[in-house]
């Protein structure tokens, strides 16, 4: 079943059929307050004529309009086929985006304006700039043309559309098959196969003609079709996730709570076609390495996501606290790039566990088999042994969880696996140039490399020298740590910080030395811990430490 507006009746229907068309709506709500579906208004909504155009948003209003116009009946909007105040219709509707907007006949797109009200440029007389006619000139009638250099609607038009600033939004027009865009000068058809603009003819009736390809390009800048990765396709899943991430992590929204249902849909459709797996927006074939992903150095930028995610049970509903150790825990942007790695790469060999939502079971997360093996010429050092792991210490049963953890609000979140673990100490010995020495013995420069700038750096607010620190334990030896970005609150206040070993780094075949990327974290009083930051070691310099042990980590 799902909720539409009947344009032709102005009233509320529920859709029960399989073979229902319908179109959807894309928008911003903006800031100011509009009516929306309740539960106490679900009945009145059914009765024809009772959408009132008084009180519907223009933009709504708009969209209504070309519906009627393109010949179809239905409408679907979140703000009048959800109901707004129920959290089971939420938890019922919200997964399902990549099933409504996949399969809306057209999404209608208000790519201009700052909210509901502002409506859809062009659909109302004089809602828009009027267009340059064609004019008469030596007995032939012309059009001005559009630019020749792109769309017409630039990388700089996009940026400055609050639409595109939206996490909502992001997974609306990538489910989407066709998009009738609307900006404020101009609509754009777009689907998978072209992109047209009203004002130009870019038909192109041979198929054949290799000219199509001109017209392909995206209002959006990014490919309709990159979410659909085929099976067996390491390399094309990892670009399509990092691509997507790393936008999605750009974008804004104005519940904390939202931060996963957001990108479930575009989750829910790569799993469909590549059937590959998430848990809390990681892949659960590649967690081993996306559990190492890497925030932006401005620690301002970052902040943890407070909010809490609705799960709807059989018999329940529970609000589940966002787990740190996921980058969907966190508010701000990430760095899924070329400086992370790829997914496929080569992991830690930790062994990971979640908890059943509802039984008391264990649930190995299964880790891809089909490693990139770099090349020997491409290496650039000899990997140290791995001998801070304890291989014969992997596996975790039910009696070793504390009864603390088995809260129902805590056993979706909770990630368990055991790993290596230190408490190490601040050298306070280590001067400011003393880091930067480190830091450059880390990327495999010489003493003797040093310009004679030291001095003069040492002033600076150089925010990677802040990253470095040497830490060591209670027999001195030391470890230098380079931290995702200049972070105080992983220590404690007799300035000690526990570093539990995650992963391995994706990129330590270009390093001097194999690494390992750890997480700075806070040990909670029901025995979990929590993700602060994370950070990169040398592996060798960790398999050194006296005091590292090996401990079943519950990570939240």
């Amino acid at each position: 079943m799902i909720r539409c507006i009947d344009v032709d009746a102005m009233c509320i229907v529920e859709l029960r059929d399989p073979a229902a068309k319908w179109v959807a709506l894309s928008y911003v709500w903006g800031k100011r307050t509009f009516e929306v579906l309740k539960k106490d208004s679900l009945g009145s909504l059914r009765y024809p004529g009772a959408l009132d155009p008084s009180w519907i948003p223009d933009t709504i209003l708009d969209a209504i309009t070309v519906t009627r116009m393109i010949g179809e009946r239905y409408l679907w909007t979140d703000s009048l086929c959800i109901i707004q105040d129920s959290p089971q219709d939420k938890a019922a509707f919200i997964p399902l985006m990549d099933v409504i907007y996949g399969l809306a006949s057209l999404t209608i797109v208000a790519l201009s304006g700052e909210g509901a009200y502002d409506g859809l440029p062009g659909v109302r007389s004089s809602s828009r700039p009027p267009a340059e006619g064609p004019f008469f000139l030596n007995g032939v009638w012309l059009q001005k043309a559009p630019p020749l250099d792109g769309l017409g609607f630039t990388p700089a038009d996009r940026s400055r559309s609050r639409y595109m600033t939206r996490g909502w939004t992001f997974q609306e027009i990538l489910l989407s098959r066709r998009l009738l865009i609307f900006t404020p000068e101009v609509v754009f058809w777009e689907c998978q196969s072209a992109t047209w603009r009203e004002d130009a003819n870019w038909e192109i009736l041979d198929p054949d003609s290799r000219g199509l390809t001109l017209f392909r390009n995206s209002v959006f800048g990014f490919d309709h079709e990159g979410i659909h990765v085929p099976k067996a396709d390491p390399e094309s899943f990892n670009r399509m996730y990092q691509s997507l991430v790393s936008d999605y992590g750009r974008r804004e929204l104005t519940y904390d709570g939202d931060g996963l249902a957001a990108i479930e849909g575009i989750l829910a459709s790569v799993e469909l076609t590549s059937g590959i797996g998430f848990t809390w927006g990681l892949p659960k074939p590649y967690l081993g390495v996306a559990i190492t992903w890497p925030t932006d150095n401005n620690a301002s930028r970052v902040r943890r996501r407070k909010a809490t995610y609705m799960i709807v049970t059989k018999h329940d509903t529970i609000y589940v606290p966002y787990p740190s150790w996921s980058w969907v825990g966190w508010v701000g942007p990430n760095l899924f790039d070329d400086s992370f790695g790829n997914l496929a790469g080569e992991h830690a060999g930790l062994v990971f566990y979640m908890l059943d939502s509802e039984k008391d079971r264990l649930i190995l997360i299964e880790q891809n088999q089909e490693l990139i093996k770099m090349e020997s010429s491409n290496r650039i050092h000899r990997r140290a042994p791995p001998t801070w792991r304890e291989d014969a210490f992997r596996e975790v049963s039910m009696k070793q969880v504390p009864q603390s953890l088995l809260a129902p609000e805590l056993r979706p979140a909770l990630l368990i696996f055991w790993t290596s673990c230190c408490t190490l100490v601040w050298d306070h010995t280590m001067t400011r140039s003393g880091v930067r020495q480190e830091e450059r013995k880390l990327h495999g420069e010489n003493e003797g490399d040093d310009d004679g700038e030291d001095e003069k750096e040492e002033d600076a607010d150089d925010e990677q020298s802040k990253r470095v620190q040497v830490l060591c334990d209670r027999r001195g030896n030391k470890v230098r740590v380079v931290w995702d970005h200049h972070l105080n609150d992983v220590t404690t206040a007799s300035g000690e910080a526990e570093l539990i070993i995650v992963g391995r780094s994706c990129t330590e075949y270009a390093r001097p030395r194999s690494e390992l990327v750890a997480y700075g974290v806070e040990k909670q009083s029901s025995g979990a811990r929590t993700r602060v930051v994370s950070a990169t070691v040398a592996e060798e310099e960790w398999n050194a430490l006296a005091d590292r042990k090996w401990e079943l980590v519950f990570l939240l």
